[in-house]
């Protein structure tokens, strides 16, 4: 039940902070479908960031009113920086795969991300590319792991196996982005979310898994910079990531076994 809760609270408080600021910065004659997808797409960024904080923020009420401490409950124990080291690798190498394998596939997430920091950037120099490292390598990743890995994976594991457990809050992890970038994007976010519960259950602490969650979003940041490459660079790439993601899995996993 608390687990639905961590999900619904989420969702609630996206859609309460995206109508709110709708309704209070865009003027009456702009409310329109055209409007509010425009609106969407400028802000995205600080609507996430400001979303994610009020969910940790209210999440961390719920707690202590229970005399308990959020991070605590999520896992979030201080563990070696070799803890660190294999699911970060992992996490950025099969991102960088996935990221190579669909290149050239437009999601919608990703175009709005890109035009709300081309917005805020054309308002304040910099400021589009400062919002999106906030937002996608620290709101984001801390947010997301401690409701779908610290809370309800946790949860899951009083009922269920700890593979189980993974393979459940990945699921749902898959489908809370589907309608930010449809089936390849939910995919993504299932197996990727398969990391990240690896190394919540490997390492006993979510700080790791959190890590590895940016390391996941920070390859959008590196597919920026990277010049456009034909076919053929473009599959040695993509084998090359694929190879050192395998590699580093298959360690993870006989780790955790």
């Amino acid at each position: 039940m608390k687990s639905v809760f961590s999900i619904l609270l989420y969702l609630i408080i996206q859609m309460i902070v995206q109508s709110t600021s709708f309704i209070l910065f865009v003027n009456e004659r702009d409310r329109s479908i055209v409007g509010i997808e425009e609106f969407l797409s400028n802000h995205i960024l600080i609507l996430t960031i400001v979303s994610n904080f009020i969910t940790i923020i209210i999440l961390s009420l719920f707690f202590r009113i229970k005399k308990k401490r959020l991070l605590k409950e999520a896992g979030a124990l201080n563990v070696s920086y070799r803890s660190y080291l294999l699911p970060v690798i992992c996490a950025l190498s099969f991102s960088m795969f996935m990221n190579l394998l669909t290149y050239g596939i437009e999601f919608n997430n990703h175009s709005m991300v890109m035009q709300s920091m081309a917005y805020y950037s054309s308002k304040l120099s910099g400021s589009g590319n400062i919002l999106s490292i906030v937002c996608l390598l620290f709101a984001a990743p801390l947010c997301e792991e401690i409701i779908f890995r610290g809370l309800i994976m946790k949860r899951l594991m009083h009922s269920f196996s700890p593979e189980m457990s993974i393979l459940i809050s990945s699921l749902l992890f898959g489908l809370m982005h589907l309608m930010a970038g449809g089936f390849l994007l939910c995919l993504f976010s299932v197996l990727i979310g398969g990391i990240f519960g690896l190394t919540y259950m490997e390492t006993h602490s979510l700080i790791p898994a959190i890590a590895a969650h940016a390391a996941a979003n920070f390859v959008g940041f590196i597919t920026l910079v990277m010049p456009s490459f034909g076919e053929s660079n473009r599959i040695g790439f993509s084998l090359s990531s694929l190879s050192v993601f395998l590699i580093c899995f298959i360690r993870l996993a006989k780790r955790y076994s």
